[in-house]
């Protein structure tokens, strides 16, 4: 049988928040470098609002992580998540609950976003995805280098998307697609269903939305 896939973006779309701000914030207070992780923000905001693309401010954010050990830093993510969990409204609970519907016939589930690893792995494993697509990071003997070997954001997503159907016979046109924002459009134009999550995508021939009761506004 041809597999069908839930090719699903996280942030703000599966989560209500940033997960690489989040898990940032999280880390810096940890280590005592809060004032640092804040710091950071604030540029990568900066670069922005000089007009850098995503892919500019998706490379610099990584250089917080450089010379961290892998392992570490996976473990920040697994305590991270934690955090998250226990203090709520970490997922948009339609989105899962859609999800859960889907799984329950056999869809396989894959997360596509431009976070990383540390972040992504954790919430893979608590939702039951088979397979995460994401931003891979360059390390050397066991730690980060704070170089981004590739991105995983706009057409990126569907390169990924289309590369994983081929080589895992997905029938696109039987899966569907969740984004909550233009810049997963590629990917969602690949699928035969087209979930929009939120208001991030006014026009877009959606085949239906989710409008979650809690969500975060975040600087994108």
């Amino acid at each position: 049988m041809t597999a069908r896939c839930a090719f699903v973006d996280v942030d703000e779309t599966l989560v209500a928040q940033v997960t690489l701000f989040s898990l940032l914030l999280f880390d810096g207070a940890e280590r005592g470098a809060g004032e640092q992780a804040r710091a950071h923000l604030a540029g990568l905001r900066s670069l922005r609002a000089r007009g850098e693309p995503r892919s500019v401010t998706n490379r610099a954010y990584y250089r917080w992580w450089r010379g961290r050990s892998i392992a570490e830093v996976a473990a920040v993510g697994r305590r991270w998540f934690a955090r998250q969990l226990s203090e709520g409204d970490f997922f948009h609970e339609a989105v899962l609950a859609d999800l859960a519907e889907r799984t329950a016939d056999g869809t396989a589930i894959v997360l596509v976003s431009g976070s990383f690893a540390p972040a992504l792995d954790p919430i893979a494993g608590h939702i039951g995805a088979s397979v995460v697509l994401c931003t891979d990071l360059e390390s050397s003997a066991g730690r980060y280098t704070g170089v981004v070997r590739a991105t995983m954001l706009g057409p990126d997503k569907a390169r990924a998307v289309a590369a994983y159907a081929r080589a895992h016979g997905a029938d696109l046109g039987r899966s569907v697609a969740y984004g909550d924002h233009v810049s997963d459009a590629p990917m969602l134009d690949l699928v035969g269903e087209r979930v929009v999550v939120g208001e991030g995508m006014p026009g877009y021939p959606a085949t239906r939305s989710i409008r979650p009761g809690v969500s975060e506004p975040v600087d994108r």
